[in-house]
């Protein structure tokens, strides 16, 4: 399909109003897919353009492209699962951190039971890392 480009997807950009970058776990991809699926499928996320990185195409620089999606969205958001909890994953390493230098507004979407309470005393010391 000639409207997807290796590191985003171009058809009709200009009729949505959000961009939405998903950092999740690989494990997670299948029900990431299901998540995204769900998003288009309710009127309001029509409007919004979501990136993931199933789009990086090989022979790219993954970390510049993962980067350059994650500048370029107004919302990051985060999925919360067990694997996510469990690992110290660049989720939680590279894009998250980033994600705090930009004016982002953040989702947490709570897929499968996963301690919340671990990951936020995480993510908030990361915030006092980072500011």
């Amino acid at each position: 399909d000639d409207s997807v480009r290796g590191d985003h997807i171009d058809l009709n950009d200009a009729v949505f109003t959000h961009k939405l970058f998903i950092a999740y776990c690989r494990e997670d991809l299948e029900q990431v897919q299901q998540l995204i699926h769900c998003i288009h499928k309710a009127e309001a996320g029509r409007q919004i353009s979501v990136w993931f990185d199933k789009y990086l195409q090989t022979g790219r620089n993954f970390e510049e492209v993962i980067f350059s999606q994650l500048d370029g969205s107004q919302l990051f958001g985060m999925v919360l699962t067990p694997h996510l909890v469990q690992r110290n994953t660049y989720v939680k390493r590279q894009e998250y951190p980033r994600a705090l230098t930009g004016e982002k507004r953040m989702i947490v979407f709570q897929l499968a039971d996963a301690d919340w309470k671990t990951l936020r005393t995480e993510l908030e010391a990361i915030a006092q890392e980072k500011g």
